[in-house]
């Protein structure tokens, strides 16, 4: 199973569990390092983001605990950047981006508020295209990794949450394929994200298959993330994700680098 974790969320953003909550959660599965990453301030202060004014407490406390248990796990401060959101002028140890809220004819919408939404917005937006919608994520899915050139992206296809893109659409399969050769022009690092899966919503991970054999082809990485919210869900789906990966020709190395400050962990490559 895999033993470490950075993507996790506390009570500073929408998770249920306070930072050290989750630190000794971690410590119970047997994990040698954590990585958290609450949402960053929003601008429209949308509910699952952290308030501007709990964003430098959130990095002083980690980075406190990561004092506290160092020689027990390694603890890293990170970041879940929205494409909405500016990067603060804080030291993070990485960065994941990911993108809520799609950017279409100079607004915002909600990407996975809900599937009466995505249907709403579908019909609303793109004549009921579901296709059309997807396009709209992967481009300011795009552009958010081009300028912020991120250490991992997050729920690649988080667009497919409610099952109502049709994946096996060539025209959608062609957008999402040509995202990802997008994307790897600035981050070599996806997420294979469990998150879904924990809330009985999709029965694999993100990214799809068909999108993790591109990942592979171009020479791309994955890093097994829960996307957790809660302390009993952290290991959400991890024994099967290395067989997952595994049948998509991934290897894992155990002793890899996210970037030079995040050594020693696990990466599929």
């Amino acid at each position: 199973m895999q033993r470490s974790n950075f993507h996790q969320h506390s009570t500073y953003s929408d998770g249920h569990a306070t930072v050290r909550e989750m630190i000794e959660a971690a410590i119970s599965y047997g994990f040698t390092a954590i990585g958290f990453s609450d949402h960053s301030y929003a601008p429209e202060q949308i509910d699952y983001c952290m308030p501007e004014d709990k964003v430098q407490a959130n990095f002083d406390e980690i980075k406190k605990l990561e004092e506290e248990y160092r020689g027990k796990i390694a603890v890293y401060a990170g970041l879940e950047l929205d494409g909405d959101s500016q990067l603060p002028d804080i030291d993070y140890d990485f960065i994941i981006a990911s993108v809520h809220e799609m950017h279409y004819e100079g607004k915002s919408y909600p990407v996975d508020f809900s599937a009466e939404v995505q249907l709403e917005l579908a019909d609303k937006l793109f004549g009921g295209s579901m296709v059309n919608y997807a396009e709209a994520y992967y481009k300011s899915l795009v552009d958010h990794v081009k300028n912020c050139k991120p250490d991992i992206i997050g729920h690649f296809d988080l667009v497919t949450k409610y099952s109502l893109v049709p994946e096996n659409d060539p025209r959608y399969v062609e957008v999402a394929l040509s995202a990802v050769r997008e994307c790897m022009k600035y981050t070599d690092t996806f997420e294979l994200n469990t998150g879904a899966i924990a809330r009985g919503l999709r029965k694999e991970p993100y990214p799809a298959g068909f999108i993790l054999d591109e990942i592979k082809r171009l020479g791309g990485r994955v890093i097994v993330t829960s996307d957790c919210h809660y302390p009993e869900r952290m290991v959400c789906w991890f024994n099967e994700a290395e067989e997952f990966l595994s049948s998509h020709g991934f290897e894992k190395n155990e002793n890899a680098s996210l970037n030079s400050k995040v050594s020693g962990i696990e990466i599929w490559e």
